[in-house]
Formats: structure tokens, sequence, C-alpha cells
């Protein structure tokens, strides 16, 4: 019963039919229904540890969003000799993108790159393709979000499982090591030979969300305080002085 409702979600979180939310909603319900797994744990993940540590990251990088932070540094970075050339482009956008995912949710971060991108491709004059730059982009964002403890669920997930099992958690930056040579790597790939692999399959015409990263007019205050509060969660996650929830 387990595997036939297992397919049935994959199949619909494909097809899209309805949406995902309820599509994983449905399937624990049903879970609990045939009995698969007992009714007590229907949502009570909701209430651990990882999941309280997700939504507050959550909020802080949502407040990074919102006051314009990473607009700022966007409009900031992608402009000047960087827009006239497309390799180059593409290193920086992903080599950026990969790195601020140690700290943002990928997701969240990939939605933010499109307006960016958007802007410096028509600030180029047809130097620059959207599609060459998402594609680096969305990628290394997954990647980039192996860098801490925090860039990623499964990061996560992995360190709710050795809390709870009495072993050793993780560090803050431990993945470091691994994952910061793949960001590397990954954003000099999709500018040489990933570009050109691109450039000879991705024939469809480029889509270019037409939406401006204006500069935020949030007061400095608030960008002020979110800055400080983003800095000293980090360094209380790193310190480990304090529970991470």
């Amino acid at each position: 019963i387990t595997l036939v409702l297992l397919v049935i979600m994959f199949i619909l979180m494909l097809t899209e039919k309805i949406p995902l939310v309820a599509t994983m909603t449905l399937t624990a319900i049903l879970m609990v229904v045939f009995k698969a797994v007992p009714a007590a744990k229907l949502y009570s993940v909701y209430g651990g540890t990882t999941i309280v540590f997700v939504v507050g990251m959550s909020i802080i990088a949502d407040s990074l969003f919102e006051t314009g932070i990473v607009r700022d540094l966007g409009n900031k970075l992608f402009k000047g000799k960087l827009i006239e050339n497309q390799r180059l482009m593409i290193f920086v956008a992903t080599l950026v993108t990969g790195l601020l995912s140690g700290i943002f949710f990928n997701s969240a971060l990939t939605v933010m790159m499109i307006p960016l991108v958007s802007a410096a491709v028509l600030k180029s004059n047809g130097k620059l393709q959207f599609k060459h730059i998402m594609m680096g982009v969305a990628c290394n964002a997954t990647v980039g979000g192996s860098l801490t403890l925090i860039g990623a669920a499964p990061n996560l997930i992995t360190q709710g499982i050795l809390v709870e099992s009495g072993v050793r958690g993780m560090g803050f930056f431990e993945p470091l090591p691994l994952a910061l040579p793949l960001t590397l790597i990954t954003a000099i790939y999709f500018s040489t030979i990933g570009y050109s692999i691109q450039q000879k399959t991705l024939d469809f015409e480029d889509n270019i969300q037409n939406t401006k990263a204006e500069p935020s007019d949030c007061p400095t205050w608030k960008k002020v305080v979110t800055l400080v509060t983003l800095a000293v969660c980090i360094g209380l996650f790193v310190a480990d002085i304090w529970d991470s929830t």
C-alpha cells in the first residue's frame, strides 16, 4: 500500500494536476487511513526542531528580500563591463548564486535572481541571453545549498537525525570543504563547456522576464536590523553555544 501511494504521489507531482501541497497532504492522510503509519505520527514531524529551524531561517531570508538587500546587491554587481560579456556574466551570476545559497534557501534565491538577471539582460542591449544565465544560476543554487548547515533542507534534516540519535551533529561550516570546490567548478563549467552545449541545445526563443529590479525604498534602519540579526544568528550557529532552534 505504501509503495502504491508513493507511486501515485510521484505521478501527481510530475503532472501537477493538483497543487503539490494538496498532493503531499492527501498522501499523508491516506497513509494513516490505510494504516501504513500510526495516526499519532501524521503531522508530529512539524513539531520537530528541524521544521522550527527551517521556518525561522525562512523568515530571516525573506526579510533580506523584502528589505531589498539582495536586490540592491544584484543591481550594484550586475552592471558595467560585466553585462557586455556573456561567459563572464554566467560565471559571476552562477558563482554569486551558489555562494548566497549557503545562507538563503535555494528555491527562494533562484526566484529572486530572475528579476536581477532580467534587468542585466535588458541593459546589455542583446549581448546577454536570459536562458543561458538562468540555467547555471538554478543549478548552482542547488549545489551551493550544501555550503553550510542551513543552506538546504537535507542538511537540516540530517542534522536533526544525528542529534536525535545522540550522535555529534555537524558544525555550521562542516560541509564547506567539499561544497565550495563543487560550487566553483559548477560556475566554471556553465561559463565554458556548459555554455557551448547550451548554445547548441537551447534553441528556443529567449524568455526575458520584463521585470525591473529597482533599488528598494525600505528605511536604512530596517536593513541594518536585518543584517545584524542574520550576523548574530550565524555567529550563534558557528559558536554552537545555544540551541539552534
